[in-house]
């Protein structure tokens, strides 16, 4: 798979670059804890100093976006066929081959809850997939779409091609990880470490992101 640098490429969504609501801080604290243990296994406990941080006003507009991501043929399909997924979790780490070799991984996972299904790529192909009862209510669609965000973008960047230019920093990641740092948006969060992506999830923070 290949990423892509300059323009959008065709078939991915604008972010809306309308200035979104604050954020909910209450769900902060615990989306972190369950986030944390499963994409990075560490855990804590929140003091009551360990306030969330709310952050406005960053330039976007001034922010150079790296590139997009190039769906893979296997992908390109499952959209024909389901449409985008109404959200997606976004791995990148790093694997150790038997050789020896050291390659760079994009996990991606789409759900589609309607159709009570799941699957997950490994750089562009079929991994996994899970079926499950179909869901009829509660279900929210994300206005991100996967292609979006790649492993080469910095916080600023990663909020800049979702269109937010307000997010919330949470104190409590500085002492969970490492040259890491965890980050909450309208309806993302992600992790970034040693200036890169290394994990997004689309969640469902407000009604903008309609229910269906």
């Amino acid at each position: 798979m290949t990423e892509h640098s300059g323009g959008i490429p065709i078939g991915v969504a604008q972010p809306n670059k309308k200035l979104r609501g604050c954020l909910i801080a209450g769900l902060a604290g615990a989306l972190l804890l369950a986030v944390v243990a499963v994409a990075f296994g560490i855990h804590a406990v929140r003091t009551a100093e360990d306030e969330p941080v709310l952050v406005t006003g960053l330039e976007i507009d001034k922010v150079k976006i790296p590139g997009y991501y190039s769906l893979s043929t296997e992908q390109q399909t499952m959209l024909s066929e389901n449409g985008y997924p109404d959200s997606f979790l976004l791995l990148f780490y790093e694997k150790i081959l038997s050789s020896g070799q050291r390659t760079q991984i994009r996990e991606e996972t789409w759900y589609y809850p309607r159709n009570g299904y799941e699957i997950t790529y490994r750089n562009g192909e079929k991994y996994t997939e899970a079926y499950q009862e179909p869901e009829t209510e509660n279900i929210f669609q994300t206005v991100y779409r996967p292609e979006m965000f790649i492993r080469e973008m910095a916080m600023e960047q990663v909020l800049a091609a979702a269109g937010q230019d307000t997010y919330m920093e949470d104190p409590v990641e500085k002492i969970l990880l490492v040259n890491a740092d965890l980050y909450f948006t309208e309806g993302l969060v992600f992790g970034v470490s040693d200036g890169e992506l290394r994990y997004l999830e689309t969640v469902p923070l407000n009604s903008d992101e309609g229910e269906k």
